[in-house]
């Protein structure tokens, strides 16, 4: 779309430079064809006319992703029927919109019943009064830019209490960092980035004992939330993967 105001013309007059503004009325304006009227130009190639303009491209949703070309086209005529057609081409490339997708993935384990093995959605996992369970959050970013200043959040289920520290492991601390506790159950462990890609992710790991078991209870649900710009992003709940409870 032309730019109101911006035509401007270059030419020699005596052979001084002149320059001048051309006035929006006096050109003709059909949408996407622009029309300045000139007089007589004498032959002499110091005589040369330059006009300048400015155009808008249209915002990016009207552009596919990736690599377009945008050809403008002019067409110089002349009273005796001669025309000149040059054109110039312009690459706009459109990349996708800045996207963060935190999705969270919960596992638990009974670490007092044999070889510790993680289970999953959908898993059957059985506690009893005394038993030691360990939980991991896996946090990934399926967007496009990293996300920063990340929460991880857990809320344990009623009669669980932590034992030790909860240890974070990432791109800069393969082999697990201490974190807090506090924060783990009050706003949360903070993760300065996580990367996008499937090929990132943030573990939190951390243990509690099963000290009491509700009779009346059926499952426990254990709520991991993993959260961003204050807003919890996603949340699992372990107890979609029913937890079975022997009491002794």
């Amino acid at each position: 779309k032309y730019v109101a105001a911006s035509s401007r013309v270059y030419t020699k007059q005596d052979s001084h430079d002149i320059m001048y503004d051309v006035k929006d009325a006096l050109i003709k304006n059909e949408g996407q064809m622009l029309r300045w009227g000139f007089g007589n130009m004498p032959a002499e190639p110091a005589n040369a006319l330059y006009l300048t303009y400015q155009a808008r491209l249209a915002d990016a949703s009207a552009f596919a992703l990736g690599t377009s070309k945008v050809q403008n086209h002019v067409v110089v005529s002349f009273a005796d029927g001669r025309k000149i057609v040059p054109s110039v081409a312009i690459t706009v490339v459109r990349y996708p919109d800045p996207t963060i997708r935190l999705l969270l993935r919960s596992e638990v384990s009974n670490a007092s019943r044999g070889p510790k093995q993680w289970s999953g959605d959908g898993e059957q996992v059985s506690v009893s009064p005394g038993d030691t369970v360990k939980y991991r959050l896996i946090a990934i970013n399926e967007g496009n830019v990293s996300a920063k200043d990340v929460f991880i959040k857990d809320v344990l289920p009623p009669g669980m209490t932590l034992a030790g520290s909860c240890k974070i492991y990432d791109d800069n601390h393969p082999d697990g960092a201490e974190g807090s506790n506090a924060d783990l159950t009050g706003n949360g462990v903070a993760i300065s980035e996580i990367p996008s890609g499937n090929s990132h992710s943030v573990t939190v790991l951390f243990t509690a004992r099963q000290i009491t078991i509700d009779a009346k209870r059926t499952a426990l649900t254990n709520t991991g939330q993993v959260i961003h710009d204050g807003k919890v992003a996603d949340e699992q709940l372990l107890s979609t993967l029913p937890v079975r409870i022997n009491h002794k």
